[in-house]
C-alpha cells in the first residue's frame, strides 16, 4: 500500500465539543491531521476550538437544512477551498449534497461519516421530499466510502436505495486527553442516575422518570440528574415536569440545563449509572452517542436501549445493560441490578474504563486512514 501524505477537505458544523456533529468532527479530523494535511470548512457563527490545521467558518449558519441555498453555498466554498485536495470528507449530512457535487466537479472521492436521523432518505413529502430524496440519492451514489456507527442508518437508507456495499461500520470514539481521570471526586452521598443531551423525546428521559417512580420506595435515596439544553423543546420539558410532580419526585429529579465541564466530569465520575433510554420517535433516532465513551472514561456503567450504537458499546452484563425500547419494566430491572449491587457496579466501572481506553479517536481513525489509501488514486 502506498502510504503517501494526502490532503483532505473536511465539511462540518464546527470543530469543538459543542454538540454531536462537532465532537465527532473534532475527534476524527484531529486524528487524521496527525497523518495527513486537512482543511476544515465550518458553519458561520459557531466557535471552533483551537486546532493545528486551517479552519474556515464560511458555510451556512443554519446547518440542519438540506435547502438549495445551503447546497449552493457548500458547493461554491468546496470548489474555492478544496482545489488541490485529494478527497472531500463530510461529517454533517445536510451539507453533503453540495459537497458531493463539488467532489464530482473536482474529480476527487467523497467520504461520508453518518451520524443519525439526518442521514435517512425521505420516502414521501411532496415536491420538497422529492427534491431532498434526489439530492440524497446523488450524494450516496457519489460517495466512495460511507462510515456509520449504527447499522440502523444503513437499514433505513437501503429501504430507498442500495449503497452497493461501500459502507463500513466505524464506531465513534473519545478524546483520551480531554476525558481522562485527573482528580478524585468526593463520592455522592446518594445513588443517582445521570443523562446528558438535549432534553427531547427521543432521549427517553420520561421513561427513566417512570422507572424511578416504580423504584422510589425500594431505593428511597435514588435520584436522577438530567444535564443538557432544556430550552429547545419546551412542550416536552413541560411534560417531564408534570410527570415528576404526578409521581411525587420533585426532590428526586433535577433538570440541570447545560452544565460546566467541571460539573459534567464530576457527574460522570460519581453517578451510579449513565442511562440513555433512547427511543425512535416520528422517524428520529439516536446514532452513536458521544456520551457513551465519555461517561465510560470516568467509570460510569451504561444502561441504554437497543437499536443503535448502544449494541456495539454495551456488552450486556459486562459494562452495562441493554434494554428494549418502549419498555419501562426492563429498564427498572436493569437499574435495580446496578443500584442494589455495589460490587457489580464497581466491576462494571472498571470494565467501562477499559472499553473507553480501547476507543480513542486515534484508534478509530485507522479505518479512515486505510479507506483513504485504498480509494484515493
Amino acid at each position: 500500500m502506498n502510504n503517501k501524505k494526502l490532503k483532505i477537505g473536511c465539511v462540518t458544523s464546527s470543530v469543538s465539543y459543542y454538540g454531536g456533529w462537532d465532537t465527532l468532527s473534532k475527534g476524527i479530523v484531529g486524528a487524521v491531521a496527525k497523518q495527513h494535511d486537512v482543511i476544515a470548512l465550518t458553519s458561520m457563527g459557531y466557535k471552533n476550538d483551537p486546532v493545528p490545521y486551517p479552519v474556515y467558518s464560511v458555510l451556512p449558519h443554519h446547518y440542519i437544512s438540506f435547502g438549495l441555498g445551503n447546497q449552493i453555498s457548500v458547493f461554491w466554498n468546496c470548489i474555492k477551498y478544496f482545489r488541490g485536495c485529494d478527497a472531500i470528507h463530510t461529517f454533517i449530512e445536510p451539507f453533503t449534497p453540495g459537497a458531493a457535487f463539488a467532489s464530482k466537479v473536482l474529480g476527487i472521492p467523497l467520504f461520508i461519516t453518518l451520524a443519525g436521523t439526518y442521514c435517512v432518505i425521505p420516502k414521501h413529502g411532496g415536491l420538497r421530499g422529492f427534491a431532498k430524496r434526489t439530492m440524497m440519492k446523488f450524494m450516496y451514489n457519489q460517495a466512495s466510502f460511507i462510515a456509520t456507527g449504527s447499522y440502523k442508518n444503513i437499514e433505513l437508507i437501503e429501504e430507498v436505495m442500495s449503497l452497493d456495499k461501500k459502507w463500513e461500520f466505524v464506531p465513534f470514539g473519545v478524546d483520551p486527553e480531554k476525558f481522562k481521570i485527573t482528580k478524585t471526586y468526593e463520592p455522592s452521598p446518594y445513588p443517582f442516575l445521570f443523562t446528558v443531551g438535549e432534553v427531547k423525546a427521543r432521549k427517553g428521559a420520561d421513561y427513566i422518570i417512570k422507572a424511578l417512580a416504580i423504584l422510589k420506595d425500594e431505593f428511597p435515596d435514588l435520584r436522577y440528574k438530567i444535564a443538557g439544553n432544556d430550552k429547545t423543546k419546551p412542550s416536552f420539558v413541560a411534560g417531564l415536569k408534570k410527570l415528576i410532580v404526578e409521581n411525587g419526585l420533585e426532590s428526586r429529579v433535577e433538570l440541570l440545563g447545560r452544565v460546566s465541564e467541571e460539573d459534567l466530569l464530576r457527574y460522570y465520575s460519581t453517578c451510579t449509572a449513565f442511562v440513555l433510554a433512547a427511543q425512535t420517535i416520528d422517524g428520529a433516532f439516536e446514532g452513536f452517542p458521544m456520551v457513551f465513551y465519555e461517561s465510560h472514561s470516568y467509570g460510569a456503567p451504561l444502561i441504554a436501549t437497543k437499536g443503535y450504537g448502544s449494541e456495539y458499546v454495551i456488552k450486556d452484563g459486562y459494562n452495562g445493560f441493554l434494554v428494549p425500547q418502549n419498555n419501562v419494566e426492563e429498564l427498572v430491572v436493569a437499574i435495580r441490578k446496578i443500584v442494589s449491587n455495589p460490587a457489580l457496579r464497581n466491576e462494571m466501572s472498571q470494565h467501562a474504563i477499559s472499553e473507553a481506553q480501547k476507543h480513542s479517536w486515534g484508534a478509530i481513525s485507522v479505518q479512515y486512514l486505510d479507506a483513504y489509501q485504498r480509494l484515493i488514486k
